[in-house]
């Protein structure tokens, strides 16, 4: 299942968090393009990703003491237990909109090579590269991140 959004739905979406109604959105469509395209082709465009992005980092494994001795402030910190409910989710666009109003955690992919980020392959999978790929050392974390993507699409389509 496909977990970003074209860019059809993405001027909709951004266009709509303007306040721009239809024929704005519309008159505005290569303007926010541009943006997009200007900001994609710049040399520190993963630089930017970075910064335009909110990531929440969530730990499958609770009771790891390097967890804790990590993250938890020396074993002095607490453990909040969040439950993901069954979404009987059945279309890409269904998946998009539950992702937009609901936290969505994605599992980290663990590696003994460092992703490279191409700028010929596809927004999808480099996005993928940079954010959902970590050292094969960190395995134990069970990690899977939630990633503000709709922040980080709205700065660049605006």
């Amino acid at each position: 299942m496909e977990y970003f959004f074209n860019h059809k739905d993405l001027l909709i979406r951004v266009g709509d968090s303007l306040g721009y109604s239809p024929a704005q959105r519309i008159q505005n469509k290569n303007r926010m393009l541009k943006r997009v395209e200007s900001a994609t082709s710049e040399p520190n465009y993963g630089q930017q990703i970075a910064e335009n992005i909110g990531i929440c980092s969530l730990s499958r494994e609770p009771l790891n003491l390097l967890m804790w001795a990590h993250y938890a402030k020396n074993h002095t910190g607490f453990v909040v237990e969040f439950s993901i409910p069954q979404t009987g989710i059945s279309s890409d666009k269904e998946a998009n909109d539950y992702m937009l109003k609901w936290l969505f955690p994605f599992k980290v992919v663990y590696s003994s090579n460092k992703p490279i980020i191409n700028p010929l392959d596809s927004q999808e999978v480099n996005m993928e590269r940079q954010f959902l790929v970590k050292g094969g050392d960190w395995e134990y974390e069970e990690e899977e991140r939630v990633i503000d993507y709709t922040r980080l699409w709205y700065s660049y389509f605006r």
